[in-house]
């Protein structure tokens, strides 16, 4: 599925029983996301396995409602450039809680 394809495409992958994270190279600059976990300590651990990794430009979109990503993210340097719109149809929410969503995966597919 998605996962897997974007799992082949990272160059790094970390894993804590709680959530993954995924680093991967792109064409103008690198992709930090998906990072997704169970819970804010454990969306940090990855946080921490995954941006000493980090080389070079490198985007990373986190929703909003993240603020303990979003707090990481300005420690490491990070700038907020744009502001992404999450939306969906219907009376419920199949995309989950932002807040336990730490980066991306790319604006396209969530």
């Amino acid at each position: 599925g998605w996962l897997d394809k974007l799992k082949r495409d990272s160059r790094i992958v970390c894993s804590n029983g709680n959530g993954f994270g995924m680093l991967r190279d792109g064409m103008r600059a690198n992709y930090f996301g998906p990072v997704v976990a169970a819970d804010v300590k454990a969306g940090c651990e990855l946080l921490q396995c995954l941006l000493p990794k980090i080389n070079g430009r490198t985007f990373w979109d986190i929703p909003d409602a993240n603020t303990a990503a979003v707090s990481v993210a300005e420690e490491h340097g990070f700038k907020p450039v744009r502001s992404l719109l999450r939306m969906w149809l219907g009376k419920e929410n199949v995309a989950g809680d932002p807040k336990l969503q730490f980066a991306i995966g790319e604006p396209a597919t969530g």
